[in-house]
């Protein structure tokens, strides 16, 4: 995508819309953030980008790109749509400007987790890997420190997915789906269509690895184009599946339970499917084991913090639904006393 003297209007000054404009300035376009708060112009904001606040206005004839932040069903969106060019989002900009593959995780749960383990295992390998998206950090700040020999590990949430148009990664883990952010979509099955999105694109060639254990996945549509692969810790037939305390990949033993350092049955679903993420890029047996056996848990999501007096306090407050408080509730072996 060259975007060199083209005209955009980024919505939202977040992080994710700071990046964009920021990118898109450095890379000569011409950029005008605004932002539905009226707030002063944001101090990390390119100069050679114009800025506006307390609207969501967009210049007639602009590509939009638009904050992750604005639902689904805001009518913000059809106003931005009646009066630009195009309308995308962050991510699908950062796609169209990545000369990387880009591996994209989404799901209700886990998918911090197995983005930041297959980023880890692609580390390991000694592969330039960039990990970001829904994680905190913006794909975009990325652009143009990235060449055709890195690997992007991307975490992508629906809100970002109902964005984009081609985006298009060559691996796609969806790890779980359950209720969620239902007022953001309009519903449940809105949720699931954003979701899907992840492979909309893909093809011959491309891989797309699901849970099989996911009830509601088992009844998607999938496509014809990619080649599926399944992961399974109920020991379904599944191309990844955990059996008597050992992970197998493809029918090989790749590990034993304890030697991967976190808590929780959750946590070995995700191992799987960032291992048959792994190996669908290139990475043998014994480099994924080295990754995920050097893994150490993300802030907040069954951290091990202390332990006083033969009590461990574990810190899991990014289980902010019901499933992941359950999952981390059911990874406590022995009493368990619940501050929440």
């Amino acid at each position: 995508m060259n975007v060199k003297g083209g005209r955009f209007t980024v919505v939202g000054a977040g992080r994710s819309g700071l990046a964009a404009a920021n990118a898109l300035a450095t890379l000569g376009a011409d950029v005008h953030l605004v932002d539905g708060a009226d707030k002063p112009r944001p101090s990390a904001l390119d100069e050679r980008a114009s800025y506006q606040g307390g609207t969501n206005a967009v210049r007639p004839g602009d590509i939009a790109v638009l904050s992750p932040g604005i639902p689904e069903v805001s009518p913000v969106r059809q106003e931005v749509a009646a009066v630009a060019s195009e309308v995308i989002g962050e991510v699908e900009l950062f796609a169209r400007l990545c000369p990387a593959p880009i591996v994209a995780i989404t799901g209700t749960d886990g998918k911090s987790t197995t983005t930041t383990m297959i980023g880890a295992i692609h580390e390991t390998s000694g592969r330039p890997t960039f990990v970001g998206g829904n994680l905190g950090n913006p794909l975009t700040e990325a652009t143009g420190k990235l060449s055709a020999e890195h690997i992007v590990v991307a975490e992508i949430s629906a809100f970002q997915l109902t964005t984009c148009d081609r985006f298009h990664p060559v691996v796609a883990v969806v790890t779980n789906i359950s209720e969620d952010h239902l007022d953001y979509h309009g519903g449940y099955a809105p949720y699931q269509s954003a979701k899907q999105r992840v492979y909309a694109t893909m093809g011959e060639g491309d891989v797309v690895i699901l849970n099989r254990d996911d009830e509601e996945i088992s009844r998607w549509t999938l496509p014809t184009g990619p080649s599926i692969r399944w992961f399974s810790i109920a020991g379904e037939d599944a191309d990844a599946i955990y059996r008597d305390g050992v992970l197998y990949l493809y029918g090989r033993p790749l590990m034993r339970r304890d030697e991967l350092p976190l808590l929780g049955q959750h946590n070995v679903a995700n191992a799987l499917a960032a291992a048959l993420a792994a190996e669908a890029s290139g990475v043998d047996d014994a480099v994924i084991k080295r990754g995920l056996m050097g893994y150490a848990p993300l802030p907040h999501r069954l951290q091990t913090v202390a332990t006083i007096d033969g009590v461990r306090w574990v810190n899991d407050s990014k289980a902010t639904n019901p499933n992941a408080a359950a999952a981390g509730i059911k990874a406590i072996e022995g009493p368990l006393i619940l501050l929440a």
